[in-house]
């Protein structure tokens, strides 16, 4: 047997720099994984061959880094196409009207309307606030059956813009309140992978859609 001694087997390391590289494909890591562990072997001692769990533990450690490459693909994939149909649905709704879960309310020459539903009758009021979040108008308590409510604002005194309101139940009452805004879809955005509509000159996710209203022909 010759005393060639060799020091620079190769070693499988899921953590090295050639298995750190993103841009490497599944071929190509089992081709560079194999070439390595050829090598291990053919190298090896004779009298020190290399341990079963060693072994086994570098198999497990490449198909382990093979796996998660996989999954992380497959991740990417699911994302990628669920972007892609999300962004296809908001283009979709551009144009439209919409009712959506929001609280914004447009205010012209004093007027507009506001939207809501309750689970339970409740007496209480609807406060409306300017762009700073400042209470601006409070409109006197009334009754309210469960439902769906549309409230007609007249004679405001605000001044034409867009404002939010909430609906304010007397401190006893425990209903539940869903304000209701109503506005036509003028842009869509994806913004960190979350398709977001234009609606009012602000931004509503598609989950807060509760209404389309299809386009009127003539």
């Amino acid at each position: 047997m010759s005393g060639t001694t060799i020091n620079s087997i190769p070693v499988y390391d899921p953590n090295g720099p050639v298995y750190a590289e993103k841009d490497k494909s599944t071929q190509e890591l089992q081709e560079n994984f194999f070439t390595m562990l050829t090598a291990q072997l053919e190298y090896q001692d004779p009298l020190k061959p290399m341990e079963n769990v060693e072994f086994t533990n570098q198999m497990i450690g490449f198909y382990g880094l093979q796996q998660q490459q996989a999954n992380t693909a497959l991740l990417q994939k699911m994302v990628d196409n669920t972007t892609g149909e999300g962004l296809n649905q908001g283009v979709s709704y551009l144009g439209r009207m919409l009712t959506v879960e929001s609280n914004g309310v447009n205010i012209t020459n004093g007027a507009g309307a506001v939207g809501f539903e309750t689970d339970q009758p409740f007496i209480g009021h609807i406060s409306i606030y300017n762009s700073e979040d400042q209470l601006v108008k409070t409109l006197p308590d009334q009754t309210f059956e469960s439902g769906a409510h549309n409230v007609n604002l007249q004679d405001t005194g605000l001044e034409t813009g867009f404002y939010r309101f909430r609906v304010v139940p007397a401190s006893e009452s425990t209903a539940a309140i869903t304000h209701l805004e109503r506005g036509m879809a003028s842009g869509v955005s994806n913004e960190g992978g979350n398709i977001l509509l234009r609606v009012n000159n602000h931004n509503v996710s598609l989950s807060q859609i509760r209404e389309v209203e299809m386009n009127s022909t003539s």
